[in-house]
């Protein structure tokens, strides 16, 4: 009986992992399948590739059974499995970025994303887990005493943040006074008008912050000075963020390691020093994002009593402050809850669930306060809403205006006049975008005409979408 349950366990094992190397196989070979010279969707490496995951995986199961607490277990499978997830899921997005110019749109594109990026993940589980591997070996190799380790804590939070902020200064006099980004160029028209002209379109919370930069630079005699003494205080916030970071993998870790290489990473990596220096919300929204997940850290591992509740305050005031920097800041605060409560033990669910209500309703009560403040009652411009399908008929112009000619000449002329070709090569949708943005009410005559035959832009020209049925512009 014993034999049988045995040769059952190792079958159903081997099937199992037989299954989940195809899927890995099918994940890997979808993002080949989207390079110009595909050499492996329909190639005999796909056998060698089926291979390799198969064994991968054979291992990784080994290396789990190793660990003998099944709490332990559990807790790191779920730990590879959301950073393998992630991994593949940004892999399988910024591959279509980057081949097609855009993801794939509708309830189906989005779902087809979810379930290439759980194939994908498959094949990533084995190197995710090597990484914890890897991370627990370093860690466990000593462990640092107590005595003497908070006074530590203070100066490898002063000395990293003066070192990233040392080496953010010759970033901002490259670049200086500022770099502008794509929004900047109406956040300061707004800005310049007067509180009055504030627009939702983006955060207003952002838009103050500009016109108060703009009010020093006045003073100083300078706008450019003003816009100067922004970026500075964009490199300070980021070198206190940081520092505050890389003192808290000290204290997490008590390795000397971890901190060096932190501290290079955020004081060097081109990505973080330029954007340090630049207009754009999302620098002060990742900064502020960044120290929610801090104080969060804080709050769990460091705090007791009274400072528990205090940090319970903080980490909600300072989470909904975040949230005014982008106005879809909801959505990343969610994926990260439903991250919480996947990941964290029972006993702190309902606290995780009631600090994310905290948060919406924080958020929604602090916008309106700042609204109400600042005396702004202009609402967004209606044409923004049209973004997304604009890019569509961008995408349709490009690639299939010679057959649109043939089919309906009246609305390729239409499309050719407000969406031209040149302005719809790849990495130039902003601009067609852009350029509609200024004949709302013609615009608003394509859809109507769309909508009038019921149809979609996929039904009118077949296949403008590269095979995959686009429903986002039903319009009918």
């Amino acid at each position: 009986m014993n034999i049988a349950k045995d040769k059952w366990m190792k079958y159903k094992g081997t099937s199992g992992r037989a299954v989940l190397t195809l899927c890995g196989v099918y994940g890997v070979a979808y993002l080949f399948s989207l390079q110009p010279v595909n050499r492996i969707y329909y190639s005999v490496l796909n056998v060698l590739l089926a291979v390799g995951i198969y064994s991968m995986l054979q291992q990784t199961e080994q290396n789990l059974r190793k660990i003998e607490e099944k709490r332990d277990r559990k807790r790191r499978i779920c730990y590879v499995a959301v950073i393998s997830f992630l991994f593949a899921l940004s892999m399988v997005m910024g591959y279509q970025l980057q081949n097609l110019g855009m993801t794939d749109c509708g309830v189906r594109g989005k779902g087809m994303i979810l379930i290439r990026a759980l194939c994908l993940s498959v094949a990533a589980f084995p190197f995710a887990n090597l990484l914890l591997d890897g991370i627990d070996r370093l860690s466990a190799r000593g462990e640092a005493t107590m005595s003497g380790r908070y006074w530590k804590t203070d100066i490898v939070f002063a000395v990293t943040a003066v070192v990233i902020f040392l080496c953010l200064i010759p970033v901002g006099l490259a670049y200086y006074p500022i770099i502008m980004s794509y929004d900047f160029h109406r956040q300061v028209n707004e800005a310049y008008k007067g509180l009055e002209w504030f627009y939702p379109l983006q955060p207003i919370a952002h838009t103050w912050l500009i016109r108060l930069f703009l009010q020093i630079g006045t003073a100083i005699g300078s706008y450019e000075a003003g816009m100067a003494c922004m970026a500075v205080f964009q490199m300070v916030l980021y070198a206190l963020v940081m520092g505050y970071a890389t003192s808290m993998i000290w204290r997490m870790t008590a390795k000397k390691w971890p901190v060096v290489v932190t501290t290079l990473f955020l004081a060097l990596f081109p990505y973080n020093t330029v954007l340090v220096v630049c207009t754009t919300k999302d620098t002060l929204f990742t900064i502020l994002f960044t120290l929610f997940f801090l104080l969060f850290l804080e709050r769990n591992y460091f705090s007791n009593g009274k400072k528990k509740i205090l940090m319970n305050i903080l980490l909600v005031a300072e989470g909904c402050l975040m949230m005014q920097f982008r106005n879809n800041a909801v959505y990343a605060v969610a994926v990260f809850m439903l991250l919480l409560l996947i990941l964290r033990p029972k006993k702190e669910k309902l606290g995780i669930l009631i600090l994310g209500i905290c948060l919406v309703l924080g958020e929604a009560g602090m916008r309106n306060v700042i609204q109400t403040a600042i005396g702004t009652r202009l609402e967004a411009p209606k044409i923004e809403a049209y973004s997304v399908p604009i890019q569509q008929f961008a995408r349709v112009a490009y690639y299939h205006g010679e057959e649109l000619e043939v089919q309906d000449p009246e609305l390729a002329a239409l499309l050719e006049k407000y969406v031209p070709r040149d302005h719809c090569a790849a990495g130039r949708y902003h601009q067609g975008r852009g350029k509609c943005f200024g004949i709302y009410g013609e615009f608003q005559a394509v859809f109507e005409r769309l909508a009038t035959s019921g149809q979609t832009v996929s039904e009118r020209v077949p296949g403008c979408f590269s095979g995959t049925d686009q429903r986002i512009l039903v319009l009918g």
